[in-house]
């Protein structure tokens, strides 16, 4: 309560790197305040690590969004690392 609300981070992966507004949303719904993309960085395992150009566009997406709301008022989770 003192800190302002309840923030996240959320690991992207090559799974899930496309849909970043998908997962913003979905905190959205559940009340979560505040959101930090971390990116995952495998020592083992390549294949987790997320293809570039489908992360650049999933966070274009998520940053579009923000700078509207942001711009418009509206509100929302605010995006820690963009």
């Amino acid at each position: 309560d003192r800190q302002g609300g309840i923030s996240v981070i959320s690991v992207v992966t090559r799974h899930n790197a496309g849909v970043l507004e998908e997962i913003v949303n979905h905190f959205k719904k559940m009340g979560i305040e505040s959101v930090l993309f971390s990116l995952v960085s495998p020592e083992n395992n390549s294949d987790l690590v997320p293809n570039q150009s489908s992360l650049a566009e999933s966070m274009k997406e998520v940053f579009s969004d923000y700078i509207s709301r942001e711009i418009t008022g509206v509100g929302g989770v605010h995006i820690r690392n963009l």
